[in-house]
C-alpha cells in the first residue's frame, strides 16, 4: 500500500502502524539532528506521529510526496516545543531558581494526584448506590465518623449500618480495583 492510501485510511490502525514503520526512522534522524536529549527526541517523534494521524486528511499527493510533508510537520512540531523550552528558560530564569517541592510538598502532590486518578471511577460508584448507602458510607469515610455513630446519627441500629456500609463498599469494589497509588 502506497503512502497516500494509508494516510487515507488513517486513524485505523494497521494503516497508522504501517505508515509509522515506514517513516519513523526519518522523523527519529530529523529529532536526533535537533533534540538534545532522547527525551526530547522521543516527544518529538511521538508528537509528530500524533499530528500525522490528526493532519492524514489534508495530505494531497498532487503537492508532492509523503516525505516533505511528514518533514514539515517534524519541523512545525519541533518549532513548538523549542518555543515551550524557551518560555520555561525564561520563566526559570525570571524567578531565580528552579522551583522544587520539598519532601513533604512531593509528598503531598503525589496523594493530590493519587486522588485525581481515583476521583473519576469513585464518582460513578457512588452514583450506583442508594441514598442511604452514600449517605452513610460519606459519613464514615468523609466525616471521620465511627460506624454505629454515623448509623445512630441517620437512624438505624449499628449492626444495620455496619452491613449497609459493607453493601456500599461491595458496590464501589469494582469501581476502584483498578486503580493503584503511584509509588
Amino acid at each position: 500500500m502506497d503512502d497516500a492510501e494509508l494516510l487515507r485510511r488513517s486513524p485505523d490502525p494497521d494503516a497508522v502502524e504501517a505508515f509509522y514503520r515506514r517513516h519513523v526512522d526519518t522523523v527519529m534522524r530529523f529529532a536526533v539532528r535537533r533534540c538534545s536529549t532522547p527525551e526530547d527526541i522521543a516527544d518529538l517523534v511521538s508528537i509528530t506521529f500524533l499530528e500525522v494521524i490528526g493532519a492524514a486528511a489534508s495530505y494531497d499527493q498532487r503537492r508532492g510526496p509523503v516525505r516533505p510533508w511528514l518533514l514539515g510537520i517534524a519541523a512545525r512540531c519541533c518549532a513548538d516545543h523549542l518555543r515551550d523550552y524557551y518560555r520555561r528558560t525564561d520563566a526559570l530564569a525570571r524567578l531565580g531558581a528552579r522551583p522544587a517541592f520539598g519532601p513533604d510538598e512531593a509528598e503531598r502532590v503525589e496523594r493530590m494526584i493519587d486522588a485525581e486518578r481515583l476521583a473519576a471511577p469513585l464518582e460513578h460508584g457512588l452514583r450506583q448506590l442508594t441514598d442511604a448507602e452514600r449517605d452513610l458510607l460519606l459519613l464514615v469515610a468523609e466525616e471521620g465518623l465511627p460506624v454505629a455513630e454515623a448509623g445512630r446519627a441517620l437512624g438505624i441500629p449499628a449492626p444495620a449500618a455496619r452491613m449497609r456500609l459493607n453493601r456500599a463498599r461491595r458496590k464501589l469494589r469494582p469501581f476502584i480495583t483498578h486503580w493503584r497509588p503511584a509509588s
